[in-house]
């Protein structure tokens, strides 16, 4: 059974998806940022403040109002399944699976050590579209956590001769900092142990000119005696 079949299930990586029971359920503009603001966040908050957080240019008043109806949406259309709602605080219900909590502790895994059998959780970014300030942070956040974690698996893969899956994996992390060196030298450094010069020459080149064009500086000088060897 998945973690979604039975209770709460949210999705924040790639899209925000909302499962209870295993059937998806649409919420309204307000009712889903509430959620997405208490699955990223803490889990429980202020009645109050959550009001003033999610309607900060209207009267204290209007923005109770619009609370109390957001939180009568979430419970029409979910139940207490994700959201329970106390005298003084709201909070995610317990039992909630969450994806974005289960992939940070994914990549805590890999950077303790740890052997995994799927990275694909470390390839998604945090909800893409939304433009929410809160969530513009958590996004950066993610992208930090994981960029570290593909980084680690990527060396930790070439170390064990899986060239093509370092690869995979030392690509994905270039897609999310193109400008960070560690990827790139670990991209060029898998092409060069299947023998292929010329793409990992095309590597450094690539990421050479992104750099002078963007920062005005160059490759570390070990990046460059890589290409030496």
């Amino acid at each position: 059974m998945s973690r979604c079949a039975a209770g709460g299930c949210l999705h924040l990586l790639s899209s925000f998806v909302c499962h209870v029971d295993g059937c998806e359920v649409r919420l309204p503009t307000y009712p889903r940022r509430l959620v997405i603001r208490l699955a990223l966040g803490e889990r429980r908050r202020d009645r109050q403040r959550a009001a003033e957080e999610l309607w900060p240019n209207v009267e204290v008043c209007t923005a109770t109002r619009r609370f109390r109806y957001a939180l009568w949406q979430i419970r029409r259309l979910t139940g207490e399944a994700i959201v329970r709602a106390g005298r003084d605080a709201v909070m995610i219900a317990d039992g909630v699976h969450i994806d974005v909590t289960a992939a940070r502790g994914l990549a805590q895994h890999v950077l303790a050590g740890c052997h995994i059998d799927d990275w694909e959780p470390l390839r998604l970014p945090l909800l893409p579209e939304s433009d929410d300030d809160d969530v513009h942070a958590e996004r950066q956040r993610w992208d930090r956590l994981r960029l570290l974690a593909l980084e680690r698996l990527a060396v930790t893969l070439l170390a064990r001769g899986d060239v093509p899956g370092a690869i995979d994996v030392a690509d994905c992390a270039v897609r999310i900092d193109p400008l960070n060196e560690g990827p790139h030298r670990i991209l060029a450094e898998a092409n060069l142990a299947r023998h292929d010069m010329a793409t990992a020459r095309r590597v450094y080149d690539d990421y050479r000119a992104d750099l002078r064009h963007q920062l005005g500086v160059e490759p570390s000088l070990e990046f460059r005696r890589l290409l030496k060897r």
